[in-house]
């Protein structure tokens, strides 16, 4: 059964507790990584110059590895300090970047023995929008799948929640002029 994974006013005021200003050392940190805050369009722009200097199909590879590896070694480091794993792991740390401003995720299945699922992303909490690329690319004529960083999100998201090795791929695509954009697993 579909369960899409809103953030509660309590998983914005847990986020908001990971959040340290080092005024001495003028740096921002996330649970103890350096962080910033930065507008979505300035990932979009850099995918854009990317599609620029290396064509359409290399920069979505370069994409999906950049997704795979955030999303592993973030999820991992978030499972140890949570103390979670598995399916309560990844429905945690979607509602986590939920609140983050990275999408609104609906798990539509999800296998944690295999490591197979659907989820569904949206941009924010209306349906309307589609995920950072996806919305940005919407109505340029885009005819190729535009999220493939967060289809490597997601991989290394379920790898490190299950410890099963996956391949994920972009099923619907909002800049394809779908109305929300869908991610499917499969064991590699």
């Amino acid at each position: 059964m579909p369960e899409r994974l809103k953030a509660t006013k309590n998983d914005f005021e847990e986020f908001l507790k990971t959040l340290v200003y080092k005024e001495g050392d003028q740096l921002l940190l996330l649970y103890d990584l350096p962080a910033m805050i930065t507008p979505h369009f300035t990932l979009a722009s850099m995918m854009d110059a990317t599609i620029e200097a290396v064509g359409w199909d290399k920069a979505r590879e370069i994409m999906y590895k950049s997704g795979y590896n955030i999303g592993y070694a973030y999820v991992s480091r978030l499972g140890k300090s949570w103390g979670i794993a598995g399916e309560e792991l990844i429905k945690r740390y979607l509602r986590y970047e939920n609140v983050r401003g990275w999408g609104l995720w609906e798990i539509i299945d999800l296998d944690v023995t295999t490591g197979k699922a659907t989820i569904k992303g949206h941009g924010g909490v209306r349906a309307e929008e589609g995920l950072l690329f996806g919305s940005f690319y919407r109505g340029k004529g885009v005819r190729k799948y535009a999220d493939s960083f967060f289809a490597g999100l997601i991989a290394g998201m379920i790898h490190a929640a299950t410890g099963k090795k996956v391949k994920g791929t972009e099923r619907r695509c909002f800049a394809m002029e779908d109305t929300y954009c869908e991610f499917v697993t499969v064991p590699e």
